[in-house]
C-alpha cells in the first residue's frame, strides 16, 4: 500500500516539473523581446506624426545589434495594420541600430523622424519591448487637392436703387425686385471621404426657401439621400489663401456630382426653368455643380473701411472649372466668401452595374442657378486629410 502511494506521489512530482517547464517555455514565448513601429509619410509637412500622415506599405526595416552578431528584418504591412512592422529581438539585454531599406522608399524620400535616419535603442531586464514610429518626407505623398466645409445663406444684394447693399447675391438675372429674388441656405462638406473609397466624397444640401424658383430642398451624398447620389468630382484652383483665413492650399474649389430633390414645398413662377423641368421629387436624379471661393473669415462681408466701394463682381472670380474649355481666374480677397450652384435637368436613373453610378445624366440643360457673396456663415477650404487621400 505504501509503495503504491509513494509511486503516485513520484508520478505527481514528475508531472509537476513537466508542467512548470512547459509553462516557463510558454511564458518565455509570450514575453519574447521585440521591437515594433510604423512608417509614415508627412502628408501635411508639419514634421509631426498625426492623422493626416499616410502609412507606407512594403518598406523594409532592418535591425542589427551593435556587436554585429544579430540581424533581423521585416517589411511593413500592406493589409492589416498598414505601414506597421514587428521584429523579434534577443531575449537578453542588448543595444541595437534600426534603419530602413532606402531602396523600398520613394526616390526623393528624406528622414523627418528620426532626422539621422536610424533609431538607436537598448533592451534591459525591465525593458523588453520598444516602439518607435518613422516619419519621412516625399513629394509622392504630400497633400494634393483640397476639401471644403461650411455653409451660409445668400440674399440678392442689389438694392432697389440699383446700388450694392454689401452682399451681391444674384438670382440668375430674373429681375431684382423683392418678389423675384431667390433666398436660400446651403451647407455640408466636399472633398472628404464619408467612408472608404469608392464611397461619396462628401455631402451637400441646398435649401431654396422662397423666390422665383419656389421652395425646395436638394441634396447629395447625405444620409437621407438615396443610393447613387454623391459628390464625385473635386477641382481646386487659385493657390494660396486670403488673410485672415486659415492656411489652405487653394482659395477656390469646384465640385460636382449627382443629387435629388428631397421635396418641393412651393412651385416656381412660370418663367422659371424649374417650371417645365423634368423634376419628380425622389425619383429624378440631377447633375449639379458648385463653385466656392474662400476669401477670409468671417465670410459675411468684404473687408476694408469703405466696404460699399469695393468692386466685387456679381459672378465672383469668374472661375468655371466645368466650362468647355475650363476657366480659372484669381479671386478677390477683399470680398466675402462666394457660392454658386447649378442644377441640371433630371433623368430617371440608369445605374452602371459595375460602378453603381448613374450613366445617363443631363449635363447640358441648367434648370436652377444662383450665385453670390454670402450674407452669413462661413466657407472654409482645408488641406485634405490622409484618409481623404486614400
Amino acid at each position: 500500500m505504501n509503495r503504491v502511494w509513494r509511486g503516485h506521489k513520484t508520478i505527481f512530482f514528475v508531472c509537476s516539473i513537466i508542467f512548470v517547464m512547459a509553462l516557463t517555455i510558454e511564458l518565455g514565448t509570450a514575453y519574447a523581446w521585440y521591437k515594433d513601429g510604423c512608417v509614415f509619410c508627412d502628408a501635411n509637412q508639419n514634421k509631426q506624426i498625426d492623422s493626416s500622415d499616410i502609412p507606407l506599405e512594403n518598406v523594409g526595416v532592418n535591425i542589427e545589434n551593435t556587436a554585429g552578431t544579430f540581424t533581423r528584418s521585416d517589411v511593413t504591412n500592406s493589409t492589416e495594420s498598414i505601414g506597421c512592422f514587428r521584429i523579434d529581438l534577443r531575449d537578453d539585454p542588448d543595444s541595437y541600430i534600426e534603419t530602413l531599406d532606402e531602396t523600398t522608399l520613394p526616390a526623393d524620400a528624406s528622414y523627418v523622424i528620426p532626422e539621422s535616419g536610424e533609431f538607436l535603442f537598448s533592451t534591459t531586464a525591465e525593458v523588453w519591448y520598444i516602439h518607435n514610429d518613422w516619419l519621412i518626407d516625399s513629394a509622392t505623398c504630400r497633400e494634393v487637392g483640397c476639401r471644403v466645409t461650411g455653409g451660409g445663406n445668400d440674399t440678392a444684394g442689389i438694392s432697389p436703387d440699383g446700388g450694392w447693399d454689401g452682399t451681391v447675391a444674384e438670382d440668375s438675372a430674373r429681375g431684382h425686385n423683392n418678389t423675384r429674388i431667390d433666398y436660400y441656405t446651403f451647407g455640408g462638406q466636399a472633398g472628404a471621404n464619408t467612408g472608404l473609397p469608392p464611397q461619396p466624397k462628401g455631402e451637400w444640401t441646398h435649401h431654396q426657401k422662397r423666390g422665383a424658383d419656389g421652395s425646395f430642398v436638394f441634396h447629395a451624398g447625405t444620409a437621407s439621400a438615396p443610393p447613387g447620389t454623391e459628390i464625385d468630382v473635386i477641382i481646386c484652383s487659385d493657390e494660396g489663401y486670403c488673410a485672415p483665413a486659415r492656411p489652405a492650399p487653394d482659395k477656390q474649389i469646384d465640385f460636382a456630382g449627382v443629387g435629388t430633390f428631397k421635396n418641393q414645398n412651393s412651385l416656381p413662377v412660370s418663367s422659371s426653368p424649374l417650371a417645365s423641368a423634368n423634376l419628380i421629387v425622389g425619383e429624378t436624379y440631377h447633375w449639379f455643380e458648385v463653385h466656392i471661393e474662400d476669401l477670409g473669415e468671417p465670410g459675411n462681408e468684404p473687408k476694408g473701411n469703405n466696404k460699399k466701394n469695393v468692386i466685387c463682381a456679381n459672378g465672383g472670380s469668374g472661375t468655371d472649372a466645368f466650362a468647355d474649355p475650363p476657366v480659372f481666374l484669381p479671386a478677390n480677397c477683399d470680398c466675402a466668401d462666394f457660392y454658386r450652384i447649378r442644377i441640371f435637368n433630371g433623368v430617371i436613373p440608369v445605374f452602371d452595374p459595375v460602378t453603381g453610378e448613374v450613366t445617363n445624366l443631363d449635363k447640358t440643360n441648367v434648370i436652377y442657378k444662383v450665385a453670390g457673396y454670402i450674407n452669413g456663415g462661413n466657407l472654409q477650404i482645408h488641406p485634405p486629410t490622409g484618409f481623404d487621400l486614400k
